[in-house]
């Protein structure tokens, strides 16, 4: 079941492709920070779940209703954050140290001995070839790490999956596969 909470204060938007809006929103226990996207929204809760089944760490998420407060003029897309809509919200993940870039992401053995599940990398990788992901590359990751003595990766941001499937119409899917 996805919670719903109501944003109470929207932060800053983030420069990326899709522009999200860090917001503070009132949840059951207290304040907390989401994530909020409004389009394609439907990719990112299906792919929560599926990560979940996939048993890969994935920040919770939440059905987020937009609360009556400003909405800052510099915003992109801000038609969309009007009082009442109903946005997608994506936790802001604790414990994680900033997101894995190009140059972090080369592990010495020492730290990647200390990756939990060090073959979660492939999981992810699978996973974003189910999902048509393509938008974890080289220069996106997509990824956090856990901070402590071992350490989790942490999937984030399914904005682009099921793109390329969508693009493709029924007649042109495989349906008998000679294994």
């Amino acid at each position: 079941m996805i919670k719903n909470v109501q944003s109470i204060q929207l932060k800053s938007q983030k420069e990326t492709h899709n522009r999200p809006v860090e917001a503070i929103c009132r949840s059951e226990r207290g304040l907390d920070v989401y994530f909020v996207k409004y389009n394609r929204t439907i990719a990112e809760i299906v792919c929560h779940f599926l990560a979940k089944k996939f048993h890969l760490e994935t920040p919770e998420i939440a059905y987020v209703e937009i609360g009556n407060h400003p909405v800052p003029e510099n915003f992109q897309f801000r038609n969309h954050m009007n009082q009442g809509k109903i946005a997608f919200g994506s936790k802001k993940a604790q414990n994680v140290v900033n997101e894995l870039t190009q140059l972090d992401f080369v592990f010495s053995k020492h730290e990647f001995n200390r990756i939990e599940f060090p073959e979660h990398l492939l999981r992810i990788g699978l996973f974003d070839l189910w999902v048509g992901n393509n938008d974890r590359t080289a220069q996106n990751y997509n990824l956090f790490l856990t901070r402590g003595k071992t350490q989790k990766l942490v999937v984030f941001d399914h904005f682009e999956a099921f793109n390329k499937i969508a693009e493709h119409s029924f007649k042109n899917i495989t349906t008998e596969i000679d294994v």
